[in-house]
């Protein structure tokens, strides 16, 4: 018969034969996978091409196939691992074929030796080898069918418009306004580092007055990810939100003011985010004064919208009502006021600016419970839609917003002198992404300049400084980085604007010295900015906003709360001291990001209005001894 079929290949020869099979079908699926993620990569340039040119139709199409192609490698994926199983489990079975080889020759010795042999033993151990066999089979089975679970579950049933925008997100393109304008990028200009012994070695994407662009190289995303993990931690924790009863007046004594530590602050009352109408957190705060009455509002972000009250009796705080967010929720919302209108931006996807007239507050009843009225938009403002920052220059009826994907990044301008029309008036991108900035009309030492609109940058790892002038010829003065920086994140100038405060959000954290850090720079001329000194305090803790107040500086200091400072001989090398602080995060005392957001010092009144993330809001007031 042998001569006939030919010699009958051993179980051996056969397992080898099929694992050589299968071994070649994993090559081959593995050059499947590479060109598919070689068209992905083709896709995604093409997407960017297409997106810049307006094509919008073409772009959600190639979207479409590449979360396909990205399917289908995924497949490829699932389906060698699937096979790499099969491959176990023949090499398994050649092990139970040698295993039952040398069963023979235990078989053979046992015969032969079967009177030396204790024979209810042998039984024991074969009766373990099978149950051995049966567990092992059990698993290869398991193992097969999650396997096949997996392979079956195509999950192509998500809606297009999501997996669209899920996709063009990844890729830095917004559809949050149209790109038909896109006007092409020019070359990156050579800029001179003006501080020498700061190097800054960070790339950066210049796109000059470009709708639709996004600084590729911008680190915020890698800030807010470690803010969402701490908040995420937080609420796992059960600690943000965090429950705290509301307060009325309670004066500062022997240190304290009910929990809360402080010096020189006194605590007028405290509101919790609940009877803000807040669903959780919060974030930026500002204020608003009515121009006939006199009446003081705060105006308060939370991560699902803005909460208006009025504090004109800082002891009995009244609940006027709550504007909701254009679109979602977020983390991050921004809040700045011009000619009685309330301008709100936010992280939160598509959500552009809101606009709000504020005097519609007049004809509001304060409510001591919550907010009684769900508050409309008055207007609102979509040429662009995530942003971080809103920067206002109420001299000029200017907004800046700042961080958005759009202007590469830097600042996105908006004349909103005809505050319900706000429009589109120009672009500066050429230091990538700005996280926050001051525009005044200039009237420093320098006289070049003065009279003319100048912007202070806070760009991730410079201060920037740039004539914004000329809205369509924006002029960079200087670009000058420091020592030491992790993340340029705000600053403030002094009255006279000879000086500033600058913040680095992560030096506390990721550098050396965990004390709060707050730089003092001369910027008596514009070109040749110069940090002269820091001044640090005993707290150990991020800094966050800062504003300055007739020589006195208000820092929101995350988990050191509100501090004061004297800055009224800030020229000198040690002008800077701390005058009081009010702790509004009492169990939090390390670098991090929970406590004192924001603060706001501009009341005529003088009390200070402060948003505590977790908490509420805190209303206080600096109380000299």
């Amino acid at each position: 018969m042998d001569r006939l079929f030919g010699k009958r290949k051993t179980p051996e020869e056969l397992l080898r034969q099929n694992q050589r099979a299968l071994n070649k079908v994993m090559r081959e699926l593995d050059r499947e996978r590479a060109q598919l993620e070689k068209q992905e990569k083709k896709l995604v340039g093409d997407i960017r091409k297409m997106a810049k040119s307006g094509q919008m139709e073409a772009v959600k199409i190639m979207a479409k196939d590449l979360v396909r192609t990205r399917s289908f490698v995924k497949r490829f994926i699932l389906m060698r691992a699937n096979i790499q199983g099969i491959a176990l489990k023949i090499q398994t079975l050649k092990s139970q074929a040698a295993m039952a080889n040398a069963m023979k020759g235990v078989t053979k010795a046992l015969r032969n030796m079967n009177k030396k042999m204790n024979l209810p033993q042998l039984q024991k151990v074969m009766m373990q080898f099978e149950r051995e066999s049966e567990i092992m089979d059990l698993k290869e089975e398991t193992i097969s069918d999650t396997i096949d679970d997996v392979i079956g579950d195509d999950g192509e049933e998500e809606e297009s418009e999501v997996i669209v925008q899920q996709v063009l997100d990844e890729l830095g393109i917004s559809l949050d306004h149209e790109l038909s304008d896109i006007t092409p990028g020019l070359e990156k200009p050579h800029i001179q580092q003006t501080q020498a012994q700061a190097t800054v070695n960070k790339t950066r994407f210049y796109g000059y007055d470009q709708l639709g662009q996004w600084d590729e190289n911008a680190r915020m995303p890698y800030v807010m990810r470690l803010k969402e993990e701490d908040h995420k931690k937080c609420v796992e924790e059960n600690r943000c939100p965090t429950f705290a009863p509301a307060r009325a007046e309670i004066g500062c004594k022997n240190g304290v003011a009910a929990e809360y530590e402080c010096s020189n602050v006194d605590l007028q009352s405290f509101v919790p985010y609940y009877d803000l109408g807040c669903g959780g957190d919060l974030n930026d705060i500002w204020g608003w004064a009515d121009p006939e009455s006199g009446r003081e509002y705060a105006l308060v972000g939370c991560d699902d919208g803005t909460s208006f009250v009025d504090v004109t009796d800082p002891n009995k705080p009244g609940m006027l009502g709550f504007l909701r967010t254009h679109t979602s929720s977020s983390l991050w919302r921004d809040i700045k006021v011009y000619s009685n209108y309330a301008f709100i931006v936010s992280e939160a996807a598509g959500h552009g600016m809101q606009v709000f007239d504020l005097l519609q507050l007049r004809d509001l009843q304060p409510s001591e419970e919550g907010p009684i009225f769900e508050l409309k938009e008055t207007g609102h403002y979509s040429e662009m839609g995530n942003t971080h920052n809103i920067v206002a220059n109420e001299e000029t009826g200017y907004m800046y917003a700042v961080g958005t994907r759009t202007c590469g990044s830097g600042l996105h301008i908006v004349d909103v002198r005809d505050p319900t029309n706000p429009t589109f008036s120009g672009c500066y991108g050429n230091d990538g992404y700005v996280h926050d900035a001051q525009c005044v009309v200039y009237s420093g030492p320098d006289s070049t300049y003065v009279g003319r609109e100048i912007c202070f940058c806070y760009n991730e790892d410079t201060l920037t400084i740039v004539d914004v002038q000329d809205k369509e010829n924006i002029e960079l003065l200087s670009r000058t980085g420091y020592s030491g920086y992790q993340y340029t994140h705000q600053g403030w100038l002094i009255e006279d604007q000879t000086y500033l405060l600058l913040n680095d959000e992560l030096d506390e954290l990721s550098g050396s010295n965990p004390h709060t850090r707050s730089m003092i720079w001369n910027v008596e001329d514009l070109n040749k900015p110069v940090l002269e000194y820091s001044f640090y305090s005993e707290e150990e803790a991020t800094d966050h906003n800062l504003y300055i107040k007739e020589g006195i500086a208000y820092e929101a200091n995350y988990c050191a709360g509100l501090r004061v400072l004297d800055v009224t001989n800030i020229k000198e090398s040690d002008g800077v001291k701390e005058l009081g602080f009010f702790d509004l995060c009492p169990e939090c005392d390390t670098p991090g990001f929970h406590g004192a957001w924001s603060s706001y010092p501009y009341f005529e009144s003088g009390n200070i209005i402060v948003s505590s993330i977790e908490r509420g809001l805190f209303v206080l007031r600096y109380n000299p001894e």
